[in-house]
């Protein structure tokens, strides 16, 4: 037994309710009160150290509620996170734990639909944060794929060939300090507001699964200001290739 986490408490529930093949209803929720990690108590490094031995438990309290459609095949979400207590650096790197209850709010659709041979993916989901510093959310995600399919070879080959583009509006993320491997807050320079654009080809042949996937192929056509934090860039074009391949009788 465990003495440190031993009055920890972690639950969630789930609800699925189906009246009819045309639609079902989700419900999902959870609640955590935890200890912080024993990370955030003591720390020594050459540039950092900290002693905390008055730490709250940390709390999460999520709702979650989805409804499909199955008839438009589409999805309606909204999902809601409180956090009270939770660790995290400031924006001069200092550790600290709130003394508010923190909270952000989700709220998305999904629709996918085809013409002809063409299929499309559509998803937008837009964020509500009460702290933009502490817990920094992009208002706007969105995700659109586009894709081209047939059945070859008196079709026995099925061969994808598309384009999937992820875009996010502006938002203060969090900056990476190498030294103790952990990110903190900045409200000095956003990222975001900027699309990644990939072209894919797959394959289908019996057991066997090939693709081809060329990523980020607009790096540069647009500016150079796709950044994972305000200090690191993403990776600039490139090109991955897999294959699997099932093995049963």
């Amino acid at each position: 037994m465990n003495v440190y986490i031993s009055d920890d408490i972690s639950t969630n529930f789930n609800f699925n309710f189906n009246p009819s093949n045309d639609y079902s209803i989700v419900l999902e929720g959870s609640y955590q009160l935890i200890e912080p990690e024993l990370y955030y108590k003591n720390f020594t490094s050459n540039h950092f150290r900290w002693i905390n031995d008055t730490l709250g438990k940390e709390q999460t309290i999520y709702l979650g509620a989805k409804v499909k459609l199955e008839k438009y095949r589409l999805t309606l979400f909204a999902n809601a996170k409180l956090k009270d207590n939770f660790m995290y650096f400031d924006t001069i790197v200092n550790l600290l734990q709130n003394d508010f209850a923190t909270n952000n709010i989700s709220l998305g659709i999904e629709k996918d639909y085809s013409i002809y041979k063409f299929h499309f993916k559509t998803a937008l989901i837009y964020q509500m944060t009460s702290d933009n510093v502490i817990m920094p959310l992009p208002n706007i995600v969105a995700r659109q794929v586009v894709y081209y399919e047939n059945k070859l070879f008196k079709r026995s080959l099925k061969v994808r060939v598309g384009v999937n583009a992820n875009y996010t509006s502006k938002y203060y993320a969090y900056e990476f300090m190498p030294s103790i491997s952990q990110f903190y807050a900045q409200n000095n320079n956003e990222i975001g507001s900027y699309p990644y654009v990939d072209f894919f080809i797959s394959t289908h042949l019996k057991r066997a699964q090939v693709f081809f996937k060329w990523e980020h192929i607009n790096a540069g056509m647009s500016g150079y200001s796709y950044l994972l934090t305000p200090t690191t860039p993403a990776l600039d074009r490139s090109f991955k290739f897999g294959v699997s391949w099932n093995m049963f009788d």
